[in-house]
């Protein structure tokens, strides 16, 4: 059982993770690594900026079905919450640090949804709307990303605290905060310094 569930929530997960589906669909679309422009990121923005909002869609729904099936798959092996804490690790390790894409991925936002809205769905859809308000109203990914991921802990802490859900939640969406902040910490300085590019049509 301890090989079993080891070998699904790590080697497994980071697996999935590092399918590089921005680098794949920004080929097929347009026959450029978009890693190589832009942001040099290799997520839904940065293929919306670059090819634009069908590929960025396409992008964003595969990189959630990573953090989905990786989730799906813990439960369906029956993986104690410990495992599925560490499977929702390194599916975001492997979508930030991909071996299939040079280990050169994406902030793991799209990912750590899909993970999200099996764990956790209403830290997952009160995140989603907060996200979507705040891209709509400032236009700054990285702000309502950041926003999100904290909302998410907040609420998976106030379901285990007023209606004695489980912690696993709790340690996921920390999990995952903790991520993100690192992730974004060259947008967090820009933030601060009042530079952050905000999200417009596509450049390219």
């Amino acid at each position: 059982m301890l090989l079993k569930s080891a070998f699904i929530s790590i080697l497994v997960a980071y697996v999935i993770g590092s399918l590089p589906w921005a680098v794949w669909v920004g080929y097929a679309f347009s026959g450029k690594d978009i890693r190589n422009s832009g942001s040099g990121n290799a997520g839904a923005t940065n293929t919306y900026r670059l090819i634009g909002i069908g590929p960025a869609i396409i992008v964003f729904l595969l990189d959630a079905g990573k953090g989905a099936l990786v989730a799906w798959l813990c439960w369906t092996w029956n993986l104690s919450a410990t495992w599925m804490i560490v499977a929702g690790f390194f599916v975001m390790v492997g979508h930030i640090y991909p071996v299939l894409g040079g280990f050169s991925g994406g902030k793991g936002i799209s990912t750590a949804a899909g993970v999200l809205s099996l764990v956790d769905p209403l830290a997952f859809f009160v995140a989603l709307v907060l996200f979507v308000f705040i891209l709509w109203r400032f236009r700054v990914v990285s702000a309502a990303s950041i926003t999100a991921g904290g909302v998410a802990f907040l609420t998976a802490m106030a379901q285990m605290i007023f209606l004695g859900d489980p912690w696993m939640p709790v340690a996921v969406t920390g999990l995952f905060l903790v991520m993100i902040l690192f992730t974004h910490r060259d947008n967090i300085r820009r933030l601060k310094s009042g530079t952050e590019s905000r999200l417009s049509k596509r450049e390219g």
